[in-house]
């Protein structure tokens, strides 16, 4: 038989402890997991900042995801750059190959026909060639990291 006083102590511990756990659970855990996972849906590392100090996992989870986010804006300046190095070669060297090209082909079927002028097309072209050597050295220059 159960004394009443010590049953409500004992109903009154587990509901504290029971309690207690439940916060801690929350705080400690569900919390910081709720941070770590607006962090990666928002694809930034800004709601990090709220899990609380001194949790050792979780310090260590954001420390990666914080280096994580780092690599993938560094990839996609990267990314960036690469893209904006194709348009720069293409709107200006390549562009200028192509042409020196066509220079050649008219050179050719003019050779036929007028020798002076397939030997003034020529000239050209070859001058639009080492334009296109000089583009082509300081986009390398540019290019090249400091």
């Amino acid at each position: 038989r159960y004394n009443r006083y010590e049953l409500v102590v004992i109903v009154a511990t587990g509901l504290l402890t029971l309690g207690l756990v439940l916060y801690s659970v929350s705080r400690f855990v569900l919390r910081p997991l709720d941070h770590i996972g607006r962090s990666l849906e928002q694809r930034s590392p800004g709601p990090l900042d709220q899990v609380p100090p001194g949790l050792k996992e979780f310090d260590r989870i954001g420390h990666l995801m914080r280096e994580a986010f780092a690599q993938r804006r560094a990839l996609e300046h990267e990314i960036e750059e690469r893209a904006r190095l194709g348009r720069d070669l293409h709107d200006g060297v390549i562009q200028t190959l192509y042409a020196a090209g066509l220079g050649l082909a008219h050179a050719r079927r003019l050779l036929k026909q007028d020798v002076d002028a397939a030997s003034d097309r020529l000239t050209e072209t070859q001058g639009a060639l080492s334009d296109a050597m000089g583009d082509l050295r300081r986009f390398i220059a540019r290019a090249e990291p400091e």
